[in-house]
């Protein structure tokens, strides 16, 4: 096939100030019957002139002069580029944005991009944001090339200022998407439940355990109480009437001068016997005294000894009590810090995956819009950069 009939890209062309390189796409098979019409040779504007001649002042504002370096661009005749287009076998329409609803004529939409080209590129967002990134970005890019081929440079223009301002615009409105919106939230917020869910039960369990702890403490205090009450009432009993067995043995003294008052009642000296008696009672008194106060002080001193033995085991009760809720609040403590560090980890582990996934996403378009725009031999700019052109 004669490939006059389709206009090429030179090799050493430059687009914006920078080296690119163009692929030569040939037309797709011909259907049953169908023809190619021939294709008017592009126009060759001299690097001399400084303005394209035939073409008005909207254009002349927003084409690349012909002073630009090295800018020996083939362009077409403005009259021959929408009229004498080689037509393309069914099947071949541009899918998303080649519509006459969606797309102006090309002369419509250089007076549009001269008067503000972010109300004619955005004026497209809405018909693109519906469809998949990669899908939005080789539609884009196969209407730009279709158009280069076929001459329509001011298509081919249009199709790439809005493929750049569809990486900006579409490039943030992601990235924001990606950094706020997280397809693992919904796996936080449930470890999160979880978390909280667990905290509450084991406070509960916790509180449950102290309380059950307590009573039984109370309860061991109390029936460690009654049972030395008891025991203080047994030992008293047998300690009184084991005193009260004991008898009064009276000292040598009080028996001699017992002795020697039966002698002188004996001998009828009645009143040596009665001096000795006056001296003898309170001989007797004395020594019983000394002997009930002994009595009492055994019987304290049994007594007491009990008591302090009870105290310690009381004491000794409460200290045991006292270590066992020292014991279990470290325990909680642990298993706190334990169920905490286990779940955080869990929380921070998923908050990490979202955040790997969003990184990986916003690489993943990188790549995308980065592949397409090499493809395209394009670079991306900000729509400052489209309205200063």
């Amino acid at each position: 096939m004669d490939q006059e009939n389709y206009p090429q890209k030179p090799s050493n062309s430059t687009h914006t100030g920078q080296a690119a390189s163009f692929q030569v796409m040939h037309p797709p098979p011909l259907q049953n019957g169908q023809t190619f019409q021939k294709a008017p040779k592009p126009m060759r504007v001299s690097s001399a002139s400084t303005k394209y001649t035939s073409w008005n002042s909207a254009e002349q504002a927003y084409l690349p002069s012909a002073s630009t370096p090295r800018g020996k661009t083939a362009l077409p005749s403005p009259r021959m580029s929408s009229a004498a287009k080689t037509p393309r076998p069914p099947g071949s329409q541009l899918s998303v944005l080649s519509t006459a609803s969606r797309v102006p004529s090309a002369a419509t939409m250089l007076v549009r991009l001269q008067e503000n080209p972010r109300v004619v590129v955005e004026s497209q967002l809405p018909h693109l944001l519906g469809a998949s990134n990669a899908v939005i970005l080789r539609e884009l890019e196969s209407e730009r090339a279709i158009a280069e081929q076929d001459g329509n440079l001011i298509l081919a223009q249009v199709r790439t200022d809005m493929l750049r301002a569809f990486v900006e615009h579409t490039g943030k409105e992601t990235e924001r998407a990606l950094g706020s919106s997280n397809d693992h939230a919904p796996e936080i917020t449930e470890k999160v439940n979880q978390y909280r869910t667990l905290m509450f039960d084991f406070t509960n369990m916790w509180e449950e355990t102290f309380r059950e702890y307590d009573e039984k403490a109370e309860n061991a205090i109390q029936g460690l109480q009654r049972e030395h009450q008891q025991h203080y009432e047994e030992v008293e009993s047998l300690a009184r009437s084991e005193l009260a067995a004991k008898r009064l043995h009276y000292s040598r003294k009080v028996l001699n001068k017992r002795e020697e008052l039966e002698r002188l009642i004996a001998l009828r000296q009645y009143k040596e016997a009665d001096r000795i008696r006056k001296d003898l009672i309170p001989m007797e008194e004395a020594e019983e005294s000394r002997f009930e106060e002994s009595l009492n002080t055994t019987l304290v001193s049994r007594i007491k000894t009990v008591r302090r033995s009870q105290e310690a085991k009381l004491e000794a009760l409460k200290m045991r009590i006292v270590q066992g809720r020292e014991d279990m609040m470290l325990q909680r403590r642990t298993d706190y810090f334990k169920l905490l560090l286990k779940h955080a980890n869990g929380i921070e582990d998923a908050q990490q995956t979202a955040k790997r996934h969003a990184a990986n996403e916003r690489k993943t378009f990188s790549r995308q819009v980065n592949a397409m725009l090499l493809r395209s031999a394009t670079k991306p700019v900000h729509f400052e950069d489209l309205m200063a052109s």
